[in-house]
């Protein structure tokens, strides 16, 4: 969810989908929000990439139905002030993966309320959506933690 800029870690996410949907073809990568020239280039890197559905720009309504309906919100990030998506994924029983750079490091309580990747590393973020795919109590756990924060 947000602008689909550089620092947002997007090219980590991709490839991080890619090797879970290797391991797992069912997974499912939804990103929203506005795209930027960044994105565009991207994407046409992979013109193949199975499992991503990109909605472009949402509505704050829309956006909250996708937060609730979602596994995990991921946002490998290293440019954030604060995250504030964070919060949103928390309030609506979510647990979240944020990149260990700049205010999300604070933010997010490495394994208690989410987890932490190191910025560009598409293997540690893939382990980490493999984790919370396969164990809906650990889902559960970080995800009340998160809201209770």
């Amino acid at each position: 969810m947000g602008r689909r800029a550089a620092y947002k870690g997007l090219d980590t996410l991709l490839e991080a989908h890619l090797r879970l949907r290797a391991q797992r073809p069912d997974a499912t990568l939804v990103l929203a929000g506005p795209t930027e020239p960044y994105w565009d280039a991207l994407r046409a890197c992979y013109p193949e990439a199975p499992g991503l559905v990109d909605l472009g720009t949402v509505s704050d309504e829309d956006k909250a139905k996708l937060l609730s309906v979602c596994d995990a919100l991921v946002l490998p990030s290293t440019g954030e002030s604060f995250g504030i998506v964070f919060c949103e994924a928390w309030a609506l029983g979510k647990p979240v993966i944020g990149a260990r750079a700049g205010a999300l490091a604070d933010m997010i309580a490495e394994g208690g309320d989410g987890f932490l990747v190191e910025p560009g590393n598409a293997d540690e973020l893939a382990t980490r959506l493999q984790m919370l795919r396969d164990d809906p109590a650990l889902r559960q756990r970080l995800a009340s933690a998160g809201t209770r924060r």
